[in-house]
């Protein structure tokens, strides 16, 4: 007979043996008791006989276990490690680390040998985990618990190239920002420096290449506090040829700067210029090549004037003034009036003008001059109106075509519009562009753009094709351009190489900063105000800070 736990699976056979199935994948031992019986009840006294036994599970194992440990390195030092484990049937182990512990290199080799890489800079505690397998069971995730002591590291320079390319005067500038992982202080010093070029406390490197060649400069950035802890990175300079190589050379000088306006004449020069400092009154001047001083040049121009901006074509100059538009026929000899009127903006193209008068929208007046200003009809009234709001920005005429351009605000209206009767009926163009647009032309083809946008039109703006200027890397977008200069294919930009110039409409540009600009140490790297340059035939102008007029000889077109 059997006394034992109810459903527990044991089982006795009529010759006295036990069965026992464990239920619900029991684990672990089971005590039995035998007691004798007889007559249907139980015999008094001391039972005929007694049977206790344990019987053991031998179908199932236990889990294996994963050992956890606790582990110490060093900040940016790997360490080895032999995971380990054991199974209580004494069976082969699998070990399983995750896989994005792989992938982000924290952890490789091949389990149960791991290679713990700390991440750059980090220091103090941290732990990963694996787990163990026999093929049956998986044990739980255990952990490996690594203590990163701190290092201090040698300071690392930010962004510091390996190689910089460059042209002759072109301003070459490195940057030597360093980073220091426990914000300590960083001294930098350079060596090997090329001829001529300086270090600044600012930690800046500036440079006017003198010539091609292949150059070498080396920085050292050290702790302040720990010399040992440095680095050392050298910087090659390679320097390559400039076919506009040339040098800017002072000329002359003018009495008062800036100019509001000045241009180049064949063997002339012409500047508008406050008659004191911060005046509103100005006077027009003349220097020619031989001639020690500028000479004033403003009979027929009435006094007091304010001389906002000078045009010309060919030796006939125009001047825009704050009662109206002036013209000289030869380089400033004397001036008439050609229409009265405030502040016009004028646009020229070799006998043809166009220009307004007004501030005001309400008081904008249109003219056109199809003989250099000896006759001049007005237009205003045929001008579509959205041209007689606040958003009109400017025009270009293109052999016998007008253009408008205005601010384009995307409200449906038309930006451009376009005559080819002198003003005298106009055809809405549709082109998208953003911002207010600046347009020249060149030969037969006509330009726009609007910051970063460019177009431009073989067909006098009837269509447009999107074009961009080749902009050298680092360069800055448009400043301005001047539409008399931009006609002669010359177009002016800067960024922090200094000067650069195209006379093939951006199709390459080069740097012109030879006696131009400074670049050492606690000089301005632009003082030369950018709006200020002009040309002739042979040469290129600039008017500096403070006045020196500037000459640069063109270089002959390369092919």
């Amino acid at each position: 007979l059997f006394a034992g736990t109810r459903g527990s699976g044991v089982y006795f056979s009529s010759d006295g043996g036990v069965s026992w199935k464990p239920f619900n994948q029991s684990l672990g031992n089971l005590n039995i008791t035998a007691l004798a019986f007889g007559n249907n009840r139980l015999l008094a006294g001391t039972p005929a006989g007694v049977y206790a036994t344990t019987l053991t599970d031998a179908t199932r194992s236990l889990p294996p276990v994963a050992d956890a440990q606790f582990l110490t390195t060093d900040e940016d030092t790997p360490i080895n490690i032999r995971l380990t484990g054991s199974d209580p049937q004494g069976k082969p182990l699998q070990f399983e680390v995750p896989d994005w512990l792989f992938n982000l290199k924290i952890v490789s080799g091949t389990p149960p040998n791991v290679v713990y890489t700390p991440q750059a800079d980090f220091n103090g505690a941290t732990y990963f985990y694996f787990r163990v397998f026999n093929q049956q069971l998986s044990s739980r995730w255990s952990n490996i618990y690594l203590k990163v002591n701190p290092v201090n590291d040698a300071p690392r320079f930010r962004d510091l190239p390996n190689t910089v390319t460059g042209s002759e005067e072109e301003g070459i500038w490195l940057d030597t920002a360093t980073d220091d992982p426990e914000n300590h202080s960083v001294l930098v010093k350079a060596s090997v420096l090329p001829p001529g070029a300086s270090y600044c406390s600012e930690r800046l490197f500036r440079w006017m290449p003198p010539g091609i060649g292949t150059y070498t400069v080396t920085f050292t950035a050290r702790e302040f506090s720990d010399e040992a802890l440095s680095v050392t990175k050298s910087v090659t300079l390679n320097v390559v040829g400039n076919p506009e190589k040339g040098r800017w050379t002072a000329l002359t000088k003018l009495k008062v700067t800036p100019p509001t306006s000045w241009l180049a004449i064949d063997n002339a020069l012409l500047a508008a210029t406050p008659i004191s400092p911060g005046g509103s009154n100005s006077t027009l001047s003349r220097w020619r090549p031989g001639e020690t001083t500028w000479k004033e040049v403003t009979d027929g121009l009435p006094y007091p004037i304010f001389i906002g901006k000078l045009r010309s074509s060919g030796n006939v100059v125009y001047a825009s003034t704050d009662v109206g538009l002036f013209r000289s026929l030869y380089q400033g000899d004397s001036w008439s009036l050609v229409q009265s009127g405030p502040y016009p903006a004028l646009t020229v193209h070799q006998e043809k003008l166009f220009f307004t008068t007004g501030i005001r929208p309400d008081q904008r007046r249109f003219f056109v001059s199809l003989d250099r200003g000896a006759s001049v009809t007005e237009i205003t009234s045929r001008i579509p109106a959205q041209y007689k709001d606040d958003t009109y920005v400017g025009a270009v005429i293109i052999e016998n075509t007008f253009l408008l351009a205005r601010h384009n605000n995307n409200n449906g209206v038309p930006p451009l519009f376009r005559s080819t009767d002198a003003g005298n009926s106009w055809t809405p163009i549709n082109l998208n562009y953003q911002e207010a647009p600046q347009m020249y032309t060149q030969g037969k083809t006509l330009f726009l753009l609007a910051r970063s946008q460019g177009f431009r039109s073989e067909d006098h703006g009837l269509t447009w094709t999107p074009w961009s200027v080749n902009l050298p890397p680092g360069l800055l977008p448009p400043f301005g351009i001047d539409s008399e200069l931009a006609e002669r294919g010359y177009l002016f930009f800067h960024g922090l190489g200094g000067l650069y110039f195209s006379r093939n409409n951006g199709e390459k540009f080069w740097p012109i900063n030879q006696g131009l600009l400074a670049f050492g140490c606690g000089t301005e790297n632009t003082y030369l105000t950018y709006r200020t340059f002009a040309a002739d035939a042979a040469n290129l102008y600039a008017i500096a800070a403070d006045g020196t007029v500037l000459r640069r000889a063109l270089a002959p077109i390369q092919p």
